[in-house]
């Protein structure tokens, strides 16, 4: 970092996925600019990460989380864009209006509920400024009507997510050795890999979207989980977000000084982005044959 012009602060998780804003290490700006535009930023604005994160309630800097989707009416196909957010969702038609195709004045005009009306209205006045005086006919109601909203994510776009997590959690346990390692050179070329055939030519050994080891902690669905520890010539880092994406990743700890079993466990509640840290050895420690413990 000394030998760095401008450092800033590289969030070890998005903001925007619940984490505090105290929870970062430092980067080059530059490369933190890069990773937000190449991974995080793609990332947190994936439609299912995002509606996940929205249903828990998570706040980011600019306000709660909402996730926007593409959908379209049962019995007519007429394409709707849908804003789910904590308080409930929003729809509207894609092509809410009809335009006369011969004199280029909007006919018809289609919504939900009394915002047709407010549209219509809000139309009528800006030609009415022109010196244009229109009639609109409102397109007729349906009925509780049935929609078709499918979450759709880029499974791909989440793992490089995840394994960019776990590499910073390596960065934030482990300091400089997490960086100039044989670990550090893996995870980032793992972080860019683009299929399965990659990532696996990078070395990075584990998994995502499989269920956990048992030896990672229980999460809730308001909380991520992140845990990175060394195991003899390994180590291990492992993210749940939600206790719906996970992630578990293992590279070699050789230039690594730290003891066996040093690391860290971290349970951040994503509903009001708070954290609680404590050593791995002594999560370790508890572990008995019951299977995964919980935070406390």
């Amino acid at each position: 970092m000394a030998d760095i012009a401008a450092v800033n602060e590289e969030h070890i998780l998005p903001v925007a996925l619940g984490a505090p804003k105290s929870f970062f290490v430092l980067a080059s700006a530059a490369e933190n600019s890069r990773m937000n535009e190449l991974i995080d930023a793609p990332a947190i604005n994936d439609p299912l990460l995002r509606f996940i994160a929205m249903s828990q309630g998570v706040v980011s800097r600019s306000g709660p989380v909402s996730s926007k989707h593409r959908g379209s009416i049962v019995d007519t196909g007429e394409e709707i864009a849908a804003v789910f957010h904590s308080g409930g969702f929003n729809m509207k038609f894609v092509k809410p209006v009809d335009v006369d195709e011969s004199t280029s004045i909007i006919k018809t005009v289609r919504g939900f509920g009394e915002e047709v009306s407010k549209h219509a209205e809000k139309i009528k006045a800006n030609y009415a400024k022109k010196g244009i005086a229109i009639e609109i006919e409102e397109g007729g109601s349906l009925i509780n009507p049935e929609v078709n909203v499918p979450l759709v994510g880029d499974m791909g776009l989440i793992r490089q997510e995840l394994i960019k997590i776990a590499y910073l959690m390596t960065v934030r346990v482990f300091g400089d050795d997490a960086i100039s390692s044989v670990s550090g050179e893996i995870y980032r070329k793992a972080m860019f890999a683009k299929s399965d055939l990659d990532l696996d030519e990078t070395g990075l050994k584990g998994n995502a979207f499989h269920t956990p080891p048992p030896f990672l902690p229980r999460t809730k669905r308001n909380e991520n989980a992140l845990t990175c520890f060394r195991a003899g010539d390994a180590i291990v880092s492992g993210v749940n977000l939600f206790d719906t994406f996970t992630g578990f990743f293992v590279t070699p700890s050789t230039g690594f000084r730290a003891s066996e079993a040093a690391g860290e466990v971290v349970l951040i509640d994503a509903q009001i982005g708070t954290m609680k840290s404590r050593p791995f050895s002594d999560y370790f420690a508890e572990l008995d044959s019951k299977g995964p413990l919980s935070f406390g």
